[in-house]
């Protein structure tokens, strides 16, 4: 620091004491150098505060994120300010966490906020998932030992989830299987425990993305069981939760679905996780959609966009638009679907959401079905394909193969549409795609080395895959 330790301590103290007040003077209206070395001051003192004293401590940190927040700050100077709404975030956070106040939720929204600007904090996690692979056992541990960085890292995959799925799922295994090594302490109290769950909740829903239901099953019964050993677990079981029940929807199980979600919805409500809450009512909509209640699913996924809106949450817009253009295709509503598929290639496209772009790509791909567009739906969803291809999600890759088998046939291409089937049918294997489905699977293999196929079969078959286009 440019001050002396003992001044900047001092004048933190004081900082921190007319935080709220009318009398605070100490901090020019600019920041300078000066102004700024307190405030890191400032972060250190609530750092050595405690956590025997959490009401104070999260006190103390709402005040200093608000003064960091609205202080005017000097040019250059962005990366300080987001490295100290970091640091002042992260303390609230722990504290919160470790003291059960329901105000954790707010601190891991903020902490989230400021690891997503550009900061020290965020260049040590970037660097960190670039090259932990390659670094030794005990290198790995100094890194592990940063927490702040550890949870930076955790919020930089959950971003790259739709982006980069495939890279995500190593990255979040290569994580757990590092912080699970024994003896290696993370954190203080529970930390080690809570970043278990957190890398097992992520592997797994990487693994439920790219279709591998066994794996993902596993990762979420690691993840609740090391969340289980955490101090302030609700929330954390609730998300585990969620992941379970889109698997229930992807396994076409929608009684046990529809079952569930009111007592999910309900428990993200009273833990004031509106975003989390609005994913739920995402699984409700989808399954309407599924079960072929189609003006049903039209007001859900509607108000849905209105919900996300209030938020200000970009990304569940644009997957509320990119449902609604498979929903609207289906009902054969051109223009609605059409003018969806622009907001939400618009917000996709800035958010460089890859597969959300794929998912639109494929809704387009029904509205042509719908229309009876046959060859250009079939140029569609070929496009789609090629993009959940890319993204390493090869059970969307064999949906695209069934359905334009189909589109095929509609256009008298059997030979074309029975090399699409075959295309389609290894990985089916590979992935153990349809449980629900083998008898359709059966009926489908029968045809096809008979060189006819059984339309029927491989209709029933691809309506399994359904979900897996959205």
């Amino acid at each position: 620091m440019g001050l002396a330790p003992s001044e900047a301590i001092r004048r933190a103290k004081e900082l921190l004491d007319l935080l709220g007040t009318e009398r605070l003077s100490v901090l020019p209206a600019v920041l300078d150098d000066v102004a700024i070395d307190v405030l890191h001051a400032a972060c250190r003192l609530l750092v050595d505060s405690g956590l025997d004293h959490a009401a104070s401590v999260l006190e103390r940190a709402s005040l200093l994120h608000a003064f960091l927040e609205r202080a005017t700050w000097p040019e250059p100077g962005f990366e300080e300010r987001a490295e100290l709404l970091a640091a002042c975030a992260f303390m609230a956070w722990r504290t919160s966490r470790w003291s059960r106040s329901p105000v954790v939720h707010e601190w891991e929204g903020k902490f989230t906020a400021a690891a997503r600007m550009p900061s020290p904090v965020r260049f040590r996690a970037e660097a960190l998932l670039a090259s932990m692979e390659e670094l030794d056992d005990e290198a790995l541990t100094g890194e592990l030992d940063d927490t702040e960085t550890l949870l930076t890292v955790c919020v930089r995959l959950r971003d790259q989830m739709e982006t980069s799925t495939t890279s995500v799922r190593a990255d979040a295994e290569f994580l757990y299987r590092s912080v699970e090594k024994p003896k290696r302490a993370i954190g203080v109290f529970d930390e080690r425990d809570y970043f278990l769950g957190e890398t097992a909740l992520l592997a797994g829903t990487a693994c439920r993305l790219l279709a591998r239901r066994e794996e993902a099953t596993g990762w979420f019964e690691r993840a609740e069981a090391s969340f289980r050993l955490t101090v302030n677990a609700v929330a954390d079981w609730s998300r585990v939760s969620y992941q379970r029940l889109a698997l229930r929807l992807e396994e076409r199980q929608f009684e046990e679905l529809f079952e569930q979600l009111p007592g999910l919805i309900e428990s993200f409500a009273n833990l004031d996780m509106p975003e989390d809450r609005l994913k739920c009512r995402f699984l409700e909509a989808l399954a309407l959609m599924e079960t072929g209640q189609l003006e049903l699913a039209v007001e859900a996924f509607q108000s849905i966009c209105g919900e996300a809106r209030r938020l200000r949450n970009d990304r569940l817009i644009a997957t509320a638009y990119a449902n609604l253009v498979h929903v609207f295709g289906m009902l054969g509503q051109t223009e609605e679907a059409l003018e969806c598929s622009r907001e939400a290639v618009s917000l996709f496209e800035a958010a460089d959401n890859r597969l959300g772009l794929a998912k639109v790509q494929s809704g387009i791909g029904s509205l042509l079905r719908a229309r009876g567009q046959f060859a250009t739906a079939v140029d569609a969803y070929q496009e789609a394909q090629r993009r959940f291809s890319d993204l390493g999600m090869f059970a969307d890759v064999a949906t695209g193969h069934l359905v334009i088998a189909d589109l095929l046939l509609e256009l008298g291409q059997e030979s074309t549409a029975i090399r699409e089937i075959l295309k389609a049918l290894p990985i089916i294997d590979e992935f153990k795609m349809v449980p629900e489905g083998l008898a359709a699977l059966a009926l489908l293999r029968e045809s096809v080395l008979k060189n006819r196929i059984n339309r029927q079969a491989l209709r029933e078959l691809h309506g399994y895959f359904e979900e897996l286009d959205r």
